[in-house]
């Protein structure tokens, strides 16, 4: 049995890709998971945030100029907070499409759950949760009853 709360709320998750192509229901994997985050863990009124999509070589770039690592990582998340026309926009999620295959490939799980995946998970990092020095539990907890919730749905 699920403990997430009901998602009554539909918040507004704006994607896009720079550079890289991906099929539509990639997208949408991207924009469900978001939202699930956003509307079971996020704030109580009308929330958003934007998830990208890039090339291997931009979010290289990315991880070093915010993080100072200079190699390419599989999702970034740049947490705002703020109030945006009445709806708190929690900020934006970067996802490394390449990345993302070859980590579908080894886990031998398709791109569309990949994406899934790296979206719930920068979506939590923008809500606050961590698993780098403290205790990961509660954000593989909350990701994981959200997977279930997309298993639990025919994709």
């Amino acid at each position: 049995k699920s403990s997430l709360k009901p998602c009554h709320r539909r918040p507004r998750i704006e994607a896009a890709g720079r550079g890289v192509r991906f099929a539509a229901s990639v997208l949408a994997a991207a924009r469900w998971g978001a939202a699930q985050v956003l509307a079971c863990h996020g704030a109580r009124g009308p929330a958003e945030a934007s998830v990208s999509f890039v090339t291997g070589p931009r979010m290289r770039a990315l991880n070093r100029r915010f993080r100072g690592i200079d190699r390419v990582t599989d999702v970034l998340s740049f947490p705002l907070g703020e109030m945006v026309e009445g709806r708190c926009h929690a900020g934006d999620v970067v996802i490394c499409l390449a990345r993302a295959r070859n980590q579908a490939d080894g886990a031998g799980h398709s791109l569309k759950r990949e994406v899934l995946l790296l979206a719930v998970h920068g979506t939590l990092h923008l809500l606050g949760f961590e698993h780098h020095g403290r205790p990961a539990e509660p954000m593989r907890k909350a990701e994981s009853l959200i997977l279930a919730r997309w298993d639990g749905q025919a994709r």
